[in-house]
């Protein structure tokens, strides 16, 4: 049994570790302004860019501050998301039934 789990838990981390491979060659975006303020993301949570449409003299500092933040933090939801989906898909994979308590505690 506990053989089992510990082959199952050594394929996961293995997977895990592919997971975040494939997670650093996923770019998300994140906007606001109507799309004028654009920030791209990548999976292993790095930005990658900052657009910004318009001119910069349509906002104060403290706007266009708030709204890059706001674009940011889109984007890393948007990432967040993602990855919880794959690693819940992992989970179900190696433990249809349930992981068991207190395993992906340390596992990410």
């Amino acid at each position: 049994m506990f053989g089992d789990m510990f082959g199952k838990i050594q394929q996961m981390q293995q997977e895990m570790q592919a997971l975040k491979s494939r997670m650093s060659n996923i770019s998300v975006a994140g906007e606001s302004a109507g799309g004028q303020i654009k920030v791209s993301v990548k999976g292993n949570q790095r930005v990658e860019s900052v657009e910004i449409g318009g001119t910069l003299n349509e906002w104060d500092k403290e706007e266009l501050e708030d709204l890059i933040m706001s674009a940011t933090n889109k984007a890393f939801e948007q990432v967040t998301k993602i990855y919880e989906a794959e690693m819940g898909n992992l989970a179900k994979q190696y433990f249809p039934d349930g992981v068991p308590p207190g395993l992906m505690d340390n596992m990410s």
